[in-house]
């Protein structure tokens, strides 16, 4: 069975090596290994936005986006995502809110936490992420392949069909 939870750092001491999978199957990136996802990106830079935006549609995913975290409540409502990308620090509800309230309401949906750092170490941000739900935690700046790596083993961890379906196997941590 596939872990319950997984950490992914953009940093080059932490990260996991992409090389050997892109030389057993270079259209790695790019292809949809499983039907298409839909994704909310909740992200208040609009630089970030688009570069996660244009990453995950590359990958063949339905992705939808908004800038702040009481947006993002709403979107999750509205569009049923099977996982949802959040900044950490932002205004209007910040992503460690969006984060304990997507754990307690939508349980199935996979989340992924970023951050870029703020008033306190970035790895605060991620690892209170990390304690209140989160199923990957990346920090910025994000690279492309960590984020398509971490959304497939985020969707690949699950039942067809299901969403995110992790809720199930949160009982096994």
């Amino acid at each position: 069975s596939s872990p319950a939870f997984c950490v992914i750092c953009s940093s080059p001491l932490t990260s996991r090596p992409l090389a050997p999978i892109l030389r057993k199957n270079p259209s790695f990136l790019t292809e949809s290994r499983r039907p298409v996802a839909t994704i909310l990106i909740i992200e208040d830079d609009p630089g970030v936005r688009r570069v996660l935006i244009h990453t995950l549609e590359r990958a063949g995913h339905d992705v939808r986006a908004v800038d702040n975290g009481r947006d993002g409540l709403r979107a999750v409502v509205e569009h049923a995502p099977a996982i949802v990308v959040t900044d950490i620090v932002m205004p209007d509800s910040d992503g460690l809110e969006v984060i304990r309230i997507l754990r307690t309401d939508h349980p199935g949906v996979g989340i992924i936490a970023i951050s870029g750092g703020g008033m306190i170490c970035r790895t605060t941000y991620l690892e209170l992420a990390h304690l209140l739900g989160a199923h990957v935690t990346l920090q910025k700046p994000v690279l492309p392949s960590d984020l398509v790596f971490a959304v497939s083993e985020l969707l690949n961890a699950t039942p067809a069909g299901s969403g995110c379906g992790l809720a199930d196997s949160e009982a096994q941590r």
